[in-house]
């Protein structure tokens, strides 16, 4: 009766911290942004380097990471928490630039941040959708682009944001 009982606190023990979340390092989000970027655009994937890193925190907590290209080669940013989706947004084709953000913009980052903190306070489980999300972009292996893929142009044609 004994080791069932001591078996049943260890696995119990076991299971609470495989979900607690877990910060995510800047080493793995720039993996994660890499092949991301690398899967989203033409670029090889040995031809991709981050050139700017900007790291988001709330009262001392890592919430994201923002992952600049070089010239207006797009960007990249990162959850730091592995049980929320690992890419929260991405551009290919300009800066991120953290002082210029129009309102509606610095809104939804900061609804990115709550939920985020909010994983964190209350150590939310992840899904396996996420997990396996995770798990993709975070290895460092290069994948093999398809090469029947159609790249469709803006809907909306030629449009430009932030147009002061």
């Amino acid at each position: 009766m004994k080791i069932k009982l001591l078996l049943t606190v260890c696995i119990f023990t076991l299971s609470c911290a495989f979900m607690h979340g877990e910060e995510v390092s800047k080493e793995k989000a720039s993996r994660v942004a890499k092949s991301f970027y690398h899967e989203h655009s033409n670029i090889s994937y040995d031809g991709i380097y981050f050139d700017e890193e900007i790291t988001i925190e709330s009262d001392g907590i890592t919430v994201y990471y923002i992952f600049n290209l070089p010239s207006d080669f797009g960007f990249v940013i990162v959850s730091a928490e592995n049980h929320a989706l690992p890419v929260l947004g991405y551009s290919l084709e300009c800066r991120y630039i953290h002082t210029e953000q129009p309102p509606n913009f610095k809104n939804w980052m900061k609804g990115y941040e709550d939920q985020i903190l909010y994983i964190k306070a209350n150590n939310l489980p992840s899904t396996d959708e996420i997990d396996e999300t995770w798990q993709i972009y975070g290895s460092n292996i290069k994948k093999q682009k398809n090469g029947n893929r159609s790249i469709v142009g803006p809907l909306l044609g030629n449009i430009i944001w932030n147009q002061n």
